[in-house]
């Protein structure tokens, strides 16, 4: 199945961002792509697709475009609650200090508000090589890897599944170091651990490289450590990322990695399969 996917598409350096990623989609997974821009925008959205196209090889001819008053987010959002769509992808604003506290994050509000997975933009890719999915092993663990299977199908990814353990399990507490006692845990009948294991055997039947990652420490953090460590090109996490019994800090926290992650970070909803 084709996914629907709406590109917000926009003159600026990061708009170049979301175009070249936009070209890697309908390459792989064959999207369907809409293009949307702001009313303002919209007598400049020829030049701006024919430039994607020589650029990034996106095709545009032919495909449905609309245009809506507003500012990026209000554009974004009234498109995607008139009509229905798989994936929203989107450039970040970048605002910082006074810019971010008067307006608020633009990413942070589409993903809390849409109903589709959002998919943002950081950097222009010319592949997808290497995917982090972090799952904290719940039900909503189940979408996140079967994006990320998606994903790695498509673009023939390595793929790396990590969980963050906040603290070491009592059950695992009295053994003598870590690396033994984190090998304990993969091996055990812990929700997350099965779900990392039916990961790899998934993949790994498909030929497809995989290999499975536990941290303990702070999520954010270790998360970010993860990624500077290793050169990954998208991280995907959920659009509810649970990482503590508070749902307020649960949602701050997510809301924080989603704007904070330096690579292309895909935020799964449950529609998108």
């Amino acid at each position: 199945m084709n996914d629907r996917v709406l590109l917000h598409v926009e003159g600026s350096w990061r708009g170049e961002w979301a175009l070249a990623l936009a070209a890697l989609l309908q390459q792989h997974l064959e999207a369907n792509i809409t293009f949307l821009t702001g009313t303002a925008s919209a007598p400049q959205l020829d030049m701006i697709l024919q430039r994607a196209k020589a650029r990034w090889g996106l095709s545009w001819e032919g495909l449905p475009r609309v245009a809506h008053p507003g500012t990026a987010e209000e554009v974004i959002l009234t498109e995607a609650r008139s009509h229905p769509y798989d994936l929203i992808l989107l450039a970040p604003a970048g605002r910082r200090g006074l810019s971010l506290l008067l307006h608020g994050s633009r990413v942070g509000r589409v993903v809390t508000e849409a109903s589709a997975s959002v998919l943002v933009a950081r950097a222009p890719l010319r592949a997808i090589r290497h995917i982090l999915v972090t799952i904290a092993g719940n039900p909503h663990s189940e979408d996140d890897l079967a994006a990320t299977i998606r994903f790695a199908r498509a673009f023939r990814a390595h793929t790396t599944v990590l969980h963050v353990l906040s603290s070491m399990p009592l059950t695992f507490a009295g053994l003598p170091e870590r690396e033994p006692a984190l090998a304990e845990f993969l091996a055990s009948d812990e929700v997350v651990a099965r779900q990392m294991r039916d990961t790899h055997k998934t993949l790994a039947a498909e030929e497809l490289a995989a290999d499975l990652k536990v941290r303990v420490g702070l999520v954010m953090e270790e998360i970010a450590g993860e990624i500077a460590w290793r050169g990954y090109d998208l991280l995907v996490i959920g659009a509810h990322f649970p990482v503590g019994p508070r749902g307020d800090l649960t949602e701050n926290l997510a809301s924080r990695l989603i704007r904070r992650s330096p690579i292309c970070t895909l935020v799964v909803r449950p529609s998108l399969r």
